[in-house]
């Protein structure tokens, strides 16, 4: 008992610490940017291999972290904080490089993100207290980085197209694991707060990178579609109506 009590405030200091560098090192981007942006020439860019490295090491930093979560079934607030953290550095960084993104990089975060949604999704029930609201942040910011991957993906499949091998295995590579994303999308969308990213980024996979035989068994077996019809007589979930009408049309076509 008093092993398992001292690695968890052992982890709890060390992921207070991370948490810390993470927050200044978001905030020195931010005001690095923004000095480029005033200045412009004087300043020089960060460059994209640095980039693209950095969002590698925080991908590999994530998927520890989350690991590390099946063995703590009490874990502290500061965990859900961290990844939080980074799941908004990783969106920074996305955004920052998005014109020249590679597949192969869109196709690691949607990997990522897809993982840490379906462990803090069944998560989610475990937690009791200020820990709700963090997973709830750290959902929204992984579909918020989801979303961004898929729109990133469909942008460039659609410039690079299949123009030699490489091309066509990451376009493979993103029909796979946006087909794996399903289920943990569906699972997201019966989560209130969640169901307008689930649902926007379900549509954009299903229309750009998968035909109806590969997502029709897995929609028809996981999707929700009662609560989908609940929100369209809903008085209060008005902004959802679009987004619903259009996702039908899509499994409709």
């Amino acid at each position: 008992m008093l092993n398992h009590m001292k690695a968890a405030n052992s982890m709890a200091l060390l992921t207070s610490s991370k948490l810390s560098a993470l927050r200044a090192l978001r905030s020195a981007l931010t005001v690095y940017t923004d000095d480029s942006l005033e200045t412009k020439s004087t300043v020089k860019e960060i460059s994209d291999q640095l980039v693209f490295s950095c969002i590698n090491h925080i991908c590999q930093s994530f998927h520890d972290t989350v690991e590390s979560l099946a063995s703590l079934p009490g874990a502290p607030e500061d965990i859900f904080h961290f990844l939080s953290a980074q799941a908004e550095l990783l969106l920074y960084l996305m955004m920052y490089a998005h014109k020249s993104l590679p597949l192969s990089v869109c196709i690691l975060i949607l990997k990522t993100s897809g993982s840490g949604l379906k462990v803090l999704s069944d998560f989610r029930v475990l937690v009791t207290g200020p820990a709700v609201m963090g997973v709830n942040t750290t959902v929204k910011l992984l579909l918020m980085l989801l979303l961004s991957a898929v729109e990133f993906s469909c942008h460039k499949s659609h410039l690079v197209g299949a123009r030699d091998i490489a091309s066509v295995e990451d376009l493979a590579k993103i029909s796979n694991t946006s087909l794996g994303l399903l289920p943990i999308l569906c699972n997201c969308m019966a989560i209130v707060e969640h169901g307008t990213l689930s649902l926007t980024t379900m549509d954009l996979i299903l229309r750009n990178f998968l035909t109806p035989n590969t997502w029709f068994p897995i929609i028809q077996n996981h999707l929700q579609l009662q609560h989908l019809i609940l929100k369209l007589q809903d008085k209060n979930s008005l902004d959802s109506v679009p987004i619903i009408m259009k996702f039908f049309l899509t499994v409709a076509v």
